[in-house]
């Protein structure tokens, strides 16, 4: 599965991802803040063609980026897409994608 993944999905892999970095504090009654890291458009037309290229393959996309959790649960029909960012401070989908 590793190559189809590699033929499916490096066409994206580099690809800029705008996202949008809050300094956040971590509560009330605890000292310090924390970066949030969000998707600046859901309906970014990279991650759009992300989607349909996963759907059309019978996968489901799940996105991950530093600071967003992560379910532990294994599924086939599931292709994990990274998105790093660079020392520029631009965010781009990673050349690493797995099924789970």
């Amino acid at each position: 599965m590793a190559q189809d993944l590699t033929k499916l999905f490096n066409q994206f892999a580099g690809k800029e991802i705008p996202m949008v970095e809050k300094t956040r504090k971590i509560g009330p009654n605890v000292k310090g803040v924390y970066l949030e890291v969000n998707l600046a458009d859901p309906k970014y037309p990279v991650l759009q063609e992300m989607e349909k290229t996963a759907k059309a393959n019978g996968l489901e996309l799940s996105l991950l980026w530093q600071g967003r959790a992560q379910t532990d649960d294994l599924r086939p029909d599931r292709i994990t897409a990274y998105i790093k960012k660079g020392a520029d401070g631009k965010y781009r989908v990673s050349d690493k994608f797995k099924i789970g």
